[in-house]
């Protein structure tokens, strides 16, 4: 007989999503100065999509290889690859 722990283990070992956007949040104001929320940071696939004003976006736009680098070594099971706005 299954035991109905053992069928729910799985679903223990999913991280919260929002547990990655504080990080991300976290890396975006301490190396940029930019104060974002939680909900302006979403993941598709292996996409980093970011939802900030014109000014942030230009700023994050233009230093977008360092942002890149930061998220890839504190978020690693992601795989993010780009960056959209």
């Amino acid at each position: 007989m299954i035991n109905i722990g053992d069928l729910l283990g799985a679903y223990s070992k999913i991280k919260n999503p929002l547990d990655d956007k504080r990080v991300i949040v976290d890396i975006i104001e301490k190396n940029f100065n930019l104060k974002i929320e939680e909900n302006q940071v979403f993941f598709r696939k292996n996409l980093l999509i970011l939802k900030v004003n014109s000014v942030q976006k230009n700023y994050l736009h233009i230093r977008r290889d360092v942002l890149l680098k930061a998220v890839k070594e504190s978020v690693p099971d992601r795989f993010i690859n780009n960056i959209n706005f």
